[in-house]
């Protein structure tokens, strides 16, 4: 395929989705949680785009030149209450269209390196802590394209990689993801539609898994390490991480895992 992405052609072709019309979830709205709770963690039905609108009030014109992916892109990054201006709709279109020259077209805009797993992983786990656990739909989306641009995707990737990237993308352009899943996943595919559960997909990176480090009044963040390693010396591994080593600045600390979090203390200076 050499055509450029467009989505008046994808939606066309999502219309056979219809024939799953009994197995979708009845709303007006689209939901972009519900959609991901039911991608990643499958519970509660798929939500067919093709038969909701975003939002409310979307002008019909702009869906008819945009696209639902872009608009519902766009509406999840515009200020609380607004309806999205012309510069966000571009930007969004342009993210998809990214996605589908690098997926379909094998368009690159330069060589990239091997691809790693590391921010994705991040960026998975960021992604269900911010629309699971806190009902946050922008910091969960940047977090995915953060790992768009530090680890990028393309028609080369490792079919594992690729299988990440679209299920995380998925609820947040649900047309463009579905359609792209189905053209590099075709039936019998082990990965054919529908997908796999997220935690299927990350765990073939094991043993690297992205844990939460929290630094006493400073913060906290997702990081991809090495399972093993963390089990066997957390000390070492945590204190490898450039952030954690910063904050520390030669300071005793102490580390400990409350089943969540690993949490670090560090230990008043003794005068």
């Amino acid at each position: 395929m050499s055509e450029r992405y467009s989505p008046h052609a994808v939606q066309k072709k999502a219309r056979d989705w219809s024939s799953e019309a009994s197995n979708e979830y009845r709303s007006k709205t689209y939901d972009t949680i519900l959609q991901a709770r039911c991608l990643w963690l499958k519970d509660g039905p798929w939500i067919n785009p093709m038969s909701t609108m975003i939002p409310d009030n979307t002008a019909p014109d702009l869906l008819e030149e945009y696209g639902f992916d872009a608009v519902l892109l766009a509406s999840l990054t515009a200020p609380s209450g607004t309806f999205p201006d012309e510069s966000l709709l571009e930007s969004a279109l342009r993210w998809l269209s990214q996605w589908y020259d690098r997926l379909i077209r094998n368009k690159l805009s330069a060589p990239f390196p091997a691809w790693d797993p590391t921010p994705w992983l991040c960026a998975a786990a960021a992604a269900q802590d911010h629309l699971f656990l806190r009902n946050r739909h922008y910091p969960a989306l940047a977090a995915i394209k953060k790992a768009w641009k530090d680890a990028p995707v393309h028609s080369g990737s490792p079919r594992d990689a690729i299988a990440l990237a679209l299920l995380l993308m998925m609820p947040f352009a649900p047309i463009l993801g579905r359609s792209l899943w189905e053209i590099l996943f075709p039936k019998p595919d082990n990965y054919a539609w529908p997908p796999p559960l997220l935690t299927t997909v990350t765990d073939t990176f094991r043993p690297l898994r992205a844990v939460l480090i929290a630094m006493e009044k400073s913060g906290r963040r997702y990081e991809t390490v090495d399972e093993t390693r963390l089990k066997s010396d957390p000390r070492a591994v945590i204190s490898e991480l450039p952030w954690v080593r910063r904050l520390l600045a030669g300071s005793a600390w102490t580390v400990r895992h409350d089943g969540t979090v690993w949490r670090v203390h560090i230990e008043a200076s003794k005068c």
